[in-house]
């Protein structure tokens, strides 16, 4: 078996027996049923849940009436 990484391994320990599962049928049979999810994959998921979270964020501060991004600014007077 080949050496997995830690989100990798992981994964596999979760999601192994439905994944071999979906593909046995699919009629493809995983080189290392305990271990389907190859590392490429696994990071490739990694990226894309980064990117999801990164994108959110930043639309979540984004604003059309806004569009600096700053808060409004309030004038405040000291009281007398």
């Amino acid at each position: 078996m080949p050496e997995q990484l830690w989100f990798t391994e992981i994964l596999n320990r979760l999601f192994a027996s439905p994944v071999t599962s979906l593909l046995r049928a699919l009629h493809i049979e995983p080189k290392y049923p305990t271990q389907p999810i190859p590392n490429s994959l696994a990071m490739e998921l990694l990226v894309f849940v980064f990117l999801l979270v990164l994108f959110l964020l930043v639309r979540a501060r984004l604003s059309v009436d806004r569009p600096g991004g700053r808060p409004e600014q309030r004038n405040h007077r000291p009281s007398q």
